[in-house]
């Protein structure tokens, strides 16, 4: 649920790089000729409906909106590659940035694979020797709808491609340079070039669309005078793009691209179901909460002032959201998925003595046994989540992007911004960060969408 980095200071955030195992993509035949003639333009509708700019306030800068006019091209396609690292909404915010770049230089996009960790009951750690956690790649298709993915962004004249194949890569332990490992089967490599320096950077989208554009112009420049003259094309590769963007200054361009990136259609028709069969069993409305209580947050919980500190924070956060004990309240967090017993019977009685529940809710008591042991562990994040995303008010911890994202999110859904509150976390250092790179909504933007 909570993707990495750690506290208080920026490079000691970016030194804290999960552990991720990037594989590539086996090649894929659709770079070898050239692309037809797009539907509608989505940068002609964003820019139609003043989407790139800051709600009122001065957009990004006027370069980049004379760009977007079409003031200028490349008059080559771009093909974005990028790496989606960390836990679930990590990786969210990894596609919205690689997206929200794409959308701005007129780019088609290839899906990387998603990844999962092995367990939030192991400790994590900087320091590889003590590191105990490890990610691993899957399919894309896992945490993602991808078939809609790719119809969206198609009807908006924006190509994606499907990971057409994994294959091994070595284990990279810094997203800061995590790039896509592909197989170049049909990519010739010398039109495959790299954008570095955007894990975390919280770029303004005009400086990166600037500096990825003068990037491929200088590799155009520089190429064989006759393969430049026949090539239609350049890669662009890029790491890992979490937190790559300064997604506040966009707000409406991040709300119109997250819309357009919805999650995995199974989870989500297990979520409703999920969601039905509490009604069933008596809960037809619920509150929610998202406990980041694991071991593999253990450090979080040391520098907010221990167990019994955090615990406050959190029962005094929910007394103000209006969590009481006439409402059942749905409770997702990783305890669950290592045996934790001792410390979720605990959780139990905190919320059930504080009066913050009538009852005390989870998903393993609606889900078979069998249909969770079949999700990894970010399969079960987002189940947690889309069902959260239900719950009448939520409380969640101010350091997690699965917390921060889910707020948000349930604006979209048409939530009231009242409905969630977060865990005042601020002595983790985080809140500069997401004030700049996790934005994704803007009060005006308060709707639902599809």
């Amino acid at each position: 649920m909570r993707e990495r980095y750690r506290p208080a200071v920026l490079s000691l955030l970016i030194a804290a790089g999960v552990l991720l195992l990037i594989h590539g993509l086996i090649g894929y035949p659709i770079l070898t000729s050239r692309s037809g003639t797009v539907q509608r333009s989505l940068l002609s509708t964003l820019v139609s409906k003043n989407l790139l700019n800051n709600t009122g306030a001065a957009g990004d800068d006027e370069e980049l909106r004379e760009w977007l006019r079409g003031a200028r091209s490349l008059g080559r396609r771009v093909v974005l590659r990028y790496s989606a690292c960390g836990g679930l909404i990590n990786q969210q915010y990894s596609h919205l940035s690689a997206f929200i770049l794409a959308t701005a230089l007129r780019a088609e996009v290839v899906l990387p694979p998603a990844c999962f960790r092995n367990s939030f009951g192991l400790h994590y750690d900087m320091d590889i020797k003590r590191n105990k956690m490890e990610w691993f790649t899957t399919p894309v298709n896992t945490l993602l709808d991808v078939p809609r993915v790719i119809e969206n962004w198609k009807a908006l004249g924006i190509k994606v491609y499907e990971t057409p194949g994994l294959q091994p890569a070595p284990n990279l332990t810094q997203p800061s340079t995590a790039f896509p490992a592909f197989i170049q089967r049909d990519v010739d490599p010398r039109l495959i070039l790299r954008l570095p320096d955007v894990y975390l950077a919280r770029s303004p989208l005009a400086a990166l669309v600037a500096r990825s554009r003068a990037t491929l112009a200088r590799h155009l420049r520089d190429l064989d005078p006759g393969l430049a003259a026949s090539t239609d094309y350049l890669v662009l590769d890029l790491p890992c793009t979490f937190f790559a963007l300064r997604t506040a200054r966009i707000p409406a361009l991040a709300t119109r691209v997250a819309a357009l990136l919805p999650f995995n259609a199974a989870l989500e028709a297990l979520a409703a179901r999920t969601v039905a069969a509490m009604a069933a069993a008596g809960v037809p409305a619920f509150n929610g909460v998202h406990l980041r209580v694991e071991k593999d947050a253990g450090d979080w919980t040391i520098i907010m002032g221990g167990v019994g500190r955090m615990w406050h924070l959190y029962t005094q956060t929910m007394r103000r959201a209006g969590l009481d004990a006439r409402t059942p309240l749905y409770v997702a967090t990783g305890l669950l998925t290592y045996g934790a017993s001792k410390e979720w019977a605990y959780a139990q009685r905190v919320l059930l003595s504080k009066g913050l529940a009538s009852r005390v809710v989870i998903k393993n008591q609606f889900v078979p046994a069998f249909e969770l042991a079949e999700l990894n562990t970010e399969q079960q994040a987002l189940l947690d989540f889309l069902i959260l995303a239900r719950a009448v008010r939520f409380v969640g911890f101010g350091s997690s992007t699965f917390s921060y994202y889910l707020t948000q999110h349930r604006r979209m859904r048409g939530h009231a911004q009242e409905a969630s509150l977060l865990v005042d976390a601020a002595r983790i250092g985080t809140d500069a960060m997401f004030e700049a790179a996790a934005v994704i909504t803007h009060p005006p933007l308060m709707h639902v969408v599809q």
